[in-house]
């Protein structure tokens, strides 16, 4: 992992690689997506206005983390647990869960001296290395670094802690007011202004909204959508506690090693303790669950040929610390909910345990909803109102919730070995831009290809994820033009693999950048041809506008929503960036919406900035304190950042155009009725 220069505060707590934090000072903190109003209401205002009623089924960590914060700001909350003792894990120093920084600095928003006794419970593992390996030679394929990101926002490092050392911190930080347990929610009813929460025992209580948070077997998702039964992933997994210390945890936080149809997860958990969780596919009448001794016979016979890693920890483990578990999983689901019942957590989207998101993405579900009702609260709590909240909720969380959820399918494969970012773009430089790939090829042919349920250019949710989570802030967002050299080697590196992820440093500006190229090089534009005219001639009317799109091919409509809802997001952030609904609608209106022979030629540049023999020196990693590709440019070929994209030349303006795409970004959820809760993932 490279090296990071300690000008800042670093304060340590224990010597079981307990809670670090490292700040600059001055630095305003950064929360992922945790931007909100004040919790503080005056109190004249709290009498006046009616609490919101909050009903939370399921009492894990997304529904405890979401009761919190209801709590902190003064709503009436209730929440409803079938069985506290049965937390998802394998007892009080089994199931270890790690929270990534942005999950732990949603918690610090939400109250930060219940963060900080989590902090003190957990154990970090993101300041050492993490990352995937080769099962046989242990050999790394890739490597993680969670400690540079989040030691440059300011944020909390990546940790591993006890699930029930978290629920305890999560009950105890509720209270048992709040908290009934022994209730197990069997049935709902939605009412005018209420909805009715059913217990298996008879009881019954009334709420505002009702937020189903119990889990990949949830009632209230059953309720909602009719019962499905889970998908077995097509994987048993074995799990082992050993309190054997290897020489190499010092170094070494968490390692997940790769073979055919299996992986082996080892990852130091504090107290002198290892964890490790061994999965073998097999199919589901195969998997039975194995008694005694044989567990560890059966582990061994699969991994013992591994390498010395692997198979030390497994010897090291008591036979009784060895237990046996299925792995389940669902299809992520068009919408979250109805009216006032949504969903949040694995009840939405069930994350298989490989890379650890799960927990995470609970978390930041909920801290999402409460920003959402938030922003209702001055103007009441009507039907409209909360409605509307729990969808836009779902429209947040949905794009990071789909990316973590492909991502911890178990036929991910790595797709790069030690190479470092400045490696992989240089070698897709050299072998120039395959034109028949990503870039000017149609919208559909692109999706096609993709191998995958979602349909949308993965650039696109690649950029919009990265843009999401890194870049909504950054002044003049889709007005700027980036780097031509930086772009180029983007352009490249998609051409050759069409799933890349934005490589971790990348100026906002060059991915918005990237995004518009790849829109401007379709052949076709996502509105068609056919239909230009009609779309142009209903930007007055949101009832025309939105039945004249449903006519668009899918591929295009769900992009055209996709794009547009990104859009929306940054608008939201106008005082930040800039950019408001008008000002994004003038950029990105060339680029979505043009006619025949007015193809938007600009980005071309983008396309033809070629430079075969690139520099060593422009291709080496900068200093830690700078971007990735701060230093990529070529002497006297920089492109200044804060340039605005000039309109093509002789090229009339389309105001007609304009105005479609301000309508579509500002109106955007009741445009896209039918794709608002399900596309922006």
């Amino acid at each position: 992992m490279a090296s990071v220069q300690f000008m800042w505060s670093c304060t340590q707590f224990n010597n079981n690689h307990g809670c670090i934090r490292i700040t600059k000072p001055n630095m305003k903190r950064c929360l992922v997506r945790c931007e909100g109003n004040s919790d503080k209401v005056p109190n004249e205002e709290k009498h006046e206005k009616k609490k919101l009623r909050v009903l939370i089924a399921g009492g894990g960590i997304g529904g405890l983390v979401l009761a919190l914060a209801a709590k902190k700001r003064g709503y009436e909350v209730k929440v409803f647990e079938k069985d506290l003792s049965a937390v998802r894990g394998e007892g009080r120093d089994r199931g270890a869960i790690q929270l990534l920084s942005g999950a732990l600095s949603v918690l610090e928003a939400v109250d930060e001296n219940v963060a900080k006794q989590i902090m003190e419970e957990g154990c970090v593992t993101g300041n050492r290395t993490n990352g995937l390996a080769d099962g046989l030679s242990g050999e790394w394929f890739t490597k993680f670094d969670f400690f540079t990101p989040a030691t440059r926002r300011g944020l909390p490092i990546t940790l591993v802690i006890c699930r029930i050392a978290l629920q305890d911190v999560l009950v105890n930080a509720v209270g048992s007011n709040i908290l009934k347990n022994k209730a197990k929610v069997v049935d709902f009813i939605q009412e005018p202004g209420k909805v009715r929460v059913i217990l298996e025992n008879g009881e019954h209580y009334d709420g505002d909204i009702l937020v189903g948070a119990d889990g990949i077997w949830s009632e209230v998702r059953s309720k909602l959508f009719g019962w499905q039964e889970a998908n077995y992933s097509g994987f048993t997994c074995y799990t082992g506690l050993t309190h054997y210390v290897p020489p190499y945890n010092d170094t070494i936080g968490y390692r997940v090693f790769l073979g055919l149809n299996q992986y082996f997860v080892a990852s130091d958990i504090g107290n002198g303790k290892m964890q490790w969780y061994a999965f073998q596919g097999q199919a589901h009448s195969s998997a039975p669950h194995l008694e005694g001794k044989n567990k560890k016979k059966r582990v061994l016979e699969l991994f013992g040929k591994w390498c010395n890693d692997v198979a030390t920890l497994i010897s090291e483990t008591p036979e009784h610390e060895i237990l046996q578990r299925n792995i389940y999983d669902r299809d992520m689901i068009n919408t979250w909910g109805i009216g006032r019942v949504t969903l949040l957590g694995d009840a939405a989207h069930p994350m298989q345990p490989n890379l650890g998101q799960g927990g995470c993405m609970a978390i930041e579900d909920s801290y999402q909803l409460i920003l959402e009702l938030d922003k209702v609260a001055k103007h009441g709590y009507g039907e409209s109102e909360v409605i509307s909240a729990l969808r836009s909720a779902r429209n947040s969380n949905q794009p990071k919730s789909h990316t973590s959820l492909d991502a911890c399918q178990f036929d991910v494969q790595p797709k790069q070995s030690e190479e470092d970012t400045s490696d992989v773009l240089e070698k897709a430089l050299e072998k120039g831009v395959a034109s028949t790939d990503v870039f000017g090829v149609p919208v559909e042919v692109t999706v096609q290809r993709q191998d995958c349920s979602k349909p949308i250019p993965q650039i696109l949710v690649n950029s919009a994820d990265y843009l999401v989570v890194s870049g909504l802030n950054a002044p003049y967002l889709f007005k700027y033009e980036g780097d031509k050299k930086v772009i180029h080697q983007l352009i490249s590196l998609y051409n050759q693999d069409s799933n890349a992820s934005v490589p971790e440093g990348t100026n906002p500006v060059d991915v918005a950048t990237l995004a518009k190229c790849y829109l401007a090089c379709l052949p076709e534009p996502l509105t068609t041809f056919g239909l230009y005219n009609e779309i142009r001639g209903a930007r007055t009317s949101i009832y025309s506008m939105r039945n004249i799109l449903k006519r668009l091919p899918s591929v295009n409509y769900m992009t055209l929503e996709f794009v547009t809802a990104l859009l929306l997001r940054v608008s939201q952030k106008s005082l930040l960036n800039k950019m408001d609904a008008r000002n994004l609608a003038m950029e990105m209106a060339p680029i979505i919406m043009w006619q025949r022979d007015q193809r938007p030629e600009f980005y071309s540049q983008y396309l033809n900035h070629m430079s075969k023999s690139p520099s060593k020196r422009s291709l080496d990693p900068p200093p830690s304190s700078d971007s990735d590709f701060d230093m990529l440019a070529d002497d006297g070929e920089a492109i200044v950042a804060s340039s605005p994209i000039p309109l093509d030349d002789d090229m009339p303006v389309d105001f007609g155009a304009i105005e479609v795409v301000q309508l579509l970004i500002e109106h955007h959820n009741a445009v896209f009725t039918d794709a608002n809760e399900t596309v922006w993932r």
